[in-house]
């Protein structure tokens, strides 16, 4: 989130800042790296060893910390903070998200930036 320098992952329900949101990230990033290693091998052999020593240097502690750093002053992968929550009719429960004007339930989608979360599931028949 580029105006506060958080980083936000999409838990499947939720938006989620903190800790956790960095070590999924930081997850991500090591299983680029660990995808690069495994298709070296099959790359033409200058590409194969350049592949190589850059996946080493990504799944060390320190080259994980440098893409984190790279990634956070990328404009195009961030965002700003006002558009998470912007959906006043939209409500976050355990099985979804709620239209609160016509009442659709919908699956959780990372294109909705929400944030909070209700852990109750709604149920339109218990009315």
């Amino acid at each position: 989130v580029h105006d506060t320098g958080e980083w936000r992952a999409f838990d499947g329900k939720r938006w989620k800042g903190g800790e956790a949101a960095v070590k999924r990230i930081e997850r991500a990033i090591l299983d680029v790296g660990r995808e690069l290693y495994d298709r070296a091998p099959g790359l033409e052999a200058s590409l194969a060893k350049a592949a190589a020593r850059a996946s080493m240097r990504v799944l060390s502690d320190a080259g994980t910390k440098a893409v984190l750093s790279r990634l956070a002053a990328v404009e195009s992968i961030g965002c700003m903070s006002d558009i998470f929550d912007s959906d006043g009719e939209a409500l976050n429960v355990g099985n979804g998200t709620l239209n609160l004007r016509t009442g659709e339930l919908r699956p959780h989608r990372a294109e909705d930036f929400i944030t909070r979360l209700i852990e109750l599931s709604y149920e339109f028949e218990a009315r």
